[in-house]
């Protein structure tokens, strides 16, 4: 890369020295970027031995190359530095400023980078002539929770190594944020969080997440009203909780944030992560009758008139029966075979006709029940809205998940012909599925013998996301980590993002949210996504499957073959011999 030359004076053998030594110690080994009012190439070639690049506007270069540290070296104005970091796009790194003879600059450059909220690792080192001193700032220290009033000498670099031999890069955030006001914002949408009325927020796990650190680290909150909704997805748009963010009106937004590379250049995202928790099962087959599955989908109400409906209809079956024996020519009668094959219902009827009629009677009975069962299922299916709503995360474990499904949104799939679905990636990210597609889609993927796994938020009833759950590639979407729901979002170089993360680990390891039984599982992605996975499917449970219906009604069907084929044959015998009977007795 070519340097831009500018007249910049070289800093003094000692000011290296020193800055030779905080690149050794402190930064990292790769992606280490020197920005600033361009030095000669020669004076930055000894900045140690470490692999360095020389920053020359080419942005897009840059921000694949993050995080990276940056060297601002032989800075004179403080301005000037903040458009380069500006222009930088994504610094997330430590940063180290160079400057000659100049606390005050160095207090102008501390306080500028303070207000605008973009550096958290951060020293100036200040040459003196034969010596270098360290400065930096410690923020949400009492008085000072809005700018830079005061700047603390960290140490001194003299005679080749510093005097104290403190960390330049110490923790700068306390648990102790000394009542500091931050603003926060969220989605203005449901089912997530509402702003408060009357100064009391609608409950979701996000606000008690929020109470749980301002608990602990004694901040006050300034809810912000969240703008209109109309065009939230758009980085860009005037409107959205993130135009909040880029134009620092808020500190922090949290909710179910969609987490993407381009909003990374407009503000700090903390670990997102999902609560994997809801899976529709159905129990297995093993010694349980089939219509154990039948009883957990029917509710006793709908139970009662199937009960009553199939004891009227075998009432009049029978009376069918009885009726057509005492007339004849009543061969129209579905039911009564001997009437239709015979056209005469006085002759002797074979043994044990009775009880194969009624098995036949059996028979039909269990096909229409099977059929009831099917279109009631498809029914519950198709229409999500009439299953019972699940109030909370307790109903779900105590239920066991045997009869549920959720409320959905936009349709992602489109069908090519009845068995077949087509993926559709949509451009967004906010992908939920329409009740419309979803009987198919789960019959589809039941007979696959895949499970499905619905990523929700636990105190809602929204399906966010559909996974595999073997830890597969998503199902609807090429990018998993675009659905995050509880993520949270500060603005950009945050000093708070560190606290944030440990505090949010330390409450699932700790069980602050006790009625999760959890198996807790990180997962490194691209964009650092950890996913916290609840398992809630019982072991004595499994994925819904048409495998084991359909072969009841293989069962069923044979059954009724079988039945109807000897009871004829038999029929077809006894008038044979009838036939001959006659014959020989003439």
């Amino acid at each position: 890369m070519i340097a831009i030359p500018l007249m910049v004076a070289a800093l003094s053998n000692v000011s290296f020295s020193c800055l030779n030594h905080v690149v050794e110690k402190y930064l990292k080994e790769k992606n280490l970027l020197v920005v600033g009012e361009d030095p000669p190439v020669e004076e930055l070639t000894c900045v140690g031995k470490k692999a360095f690049v020389l920053y020359c506007g080419n942005q897009d270069w840059v921000f694949h190359q993050q995080p990276y540290d940056v060297i601002s070296h032989g800075v004179r104005n403080a301005s000037q530095l903040s458009l380069t970091l500006k222009s930088l796009g994504n610094v997330r790194g430590r940063i180290v400023v160079t400057v000659e003879d100049s606390e005050s600059l160095a207090w102008r450059i501390l306080s500028l980078l303070w207000n605008s909220n973009r550096i958290t690792d951060v020293i100036v080192l200040v040459g003196t002539g034969s010596s270098v001193d360290v400065f930096t700032w410690f923020p949400y220290m009492p008085d000072e929770c809005n700018e830079v009033k005061t700047i603390t000498l960290l140490d001194s670099w003299r005679n080749g190594s510093f005097v104290n031999g403190r960390d330049l890069f110490p923790p700068k955030i306390t648990r102790n944020l000394h009542g500091c006001v931050l603003r926060m914002s969220t989605r203005y949408i449901e089912p997530y969080v509402f702003p408060p009325v009357n100064g009391v927020f609608r409950s979701g796990y996000e606000v008690m997440i929020i109470r749980e650190f301002q608990k602990t680290f004694n901040f006050s909150v300034n809810f912000v009203p969240p703008p209109d909704f109309a065009n939230f997805w758009s980085i860009d748009s005037p409107t959205g909780v993130f135009t909040l963010l880029r134009e620092q009106k808020i500190d922090l937004a949290f909710g179910s944030m969609m987490v993407r590379h381009d909003r990374y250049e407009k503000s700090e995202a903390l670990y997102p992560h999902t609560i994997e928790t809801f899976v529709w099962t159905y129990p297995k087959p093993g010694y349980k009758t089939n219509f154990y599955s039948i009883y957990i989908v029917f509710s006793p109400e709908l139970w009662a008139l199937i009960l009553l409906f199939h004891v009227l209809a075998a009432v009049a079956f029978f009376v069918l029966y009885n009726r057509s024996n005492q007339r004849v020519g009543f061969g129209t009668c579905f039911f009564n075979c001997i009437a239709i094959l015979c056209n005469n219902a006085y002759f002797p009827q074979p043994k044990g006709a009775a009880s194969r009629f009624v098995a036949v009677l059996y028979v039909v009975y269990a096909l229409h029940l099977y059929a009831a069962y099917q279109s009631y299922l498809i029914f519950l299916l198709t229409n999500p809205e009439r299953l019972k709503p699940v109030r909370d995360f307790s109903e779900l474990v105590n239920q066991g998940m045997k009869a549920y499904l959720f409320k959905t949104g936009s349709v992602m799939y489109n069908k090519s012909d009845h068995r077949t679905w087509n993926k559709v990636l949509l451009p967004t990210g906010h992908h939920f599925i329409d009740g419309e597609d979803l009987a198919i889609f789960l019959h589809d993927i039941a007979v696959n013998k895949s499970s499905i796994l619905f990523f929700s938020k636990s105190s809602t009833d929204f399906i966010t996301n559909l996974m595999y759950p073997d830890g597969g590639k998503s199902i609807f979407s090429q990018l998993p980590y675009y659905t995050c729901p509880l993520t949270m979002y500060l603005s950009r170089g945050n000093p708070l993002q560190g606290i944030f993360n440990e505090r949010l680990q330390a409450l699932i390891d700790t069980g602050i949210f006790p009625q999760w039984k959890k198996l807790i599982l990180f997962d490194q992605a691209e964009i650092a996504q950890r996913t916290y996975k609840l398992s809630l499917s019982p072991k004595d449970t499994q994925p819904l499957s048409m495998k084991h219906l359909e072969g009841t009604f293989l069962m069923w069907f044979s059954l009724l073959t079988f039945s109807t084929l000897t009871f004829l044959s038999e029929i077809l015998w006894n008038q044979i011999s009838k036939h001959y009977r006659k014959i020989n007795h003439k």
